[in-house]
């Protein structure tokens, strides 16, 4: 299996998980790579600051227990530390 298609399976679990104790019927609210119309490879080709996979990731931080690291890695978004630098820009900007 490919590393795209394991990290597809891991984001879909982990947004199956977070639905269904947020009692939601899977998906992480109403975000995720469907609600984007996004395939595994557009999130290798989209830029790692890209503002929808900066929502994203805020939204899986938010709403699951993963790591930034690991929502940077299957986002594609380089190491953890830069998402958190993206996630702060974020909220600076939003203020």
């Amino acid at each position: 299996m490919s590393q795209a298609a394991t990290a597809a399976q891991g984001i879909a679990l982990r947004r199956g998980v977070a639905g269904r104790r947020n009692g939601e019927s899977g998906a992480v609210g109403t975000g995720g790579l469907q609600g984007l119309a996004w395939t595994e490879a557009d999130l290798a080709t989209r830029p790692k600051g890209d503002r929808a996979k900066v929502q994203l990731g805020r939204k899986l931080r938010m709403e699951t227990t993963m790591t930034l690291n690991w929502i940077a890695a299957h986002l594609r978004m380089g190491a953890g530390a830069n998402l958190s630098n993206l996630l702060l820009a974020q909220r600076r900007e939003q203020e």
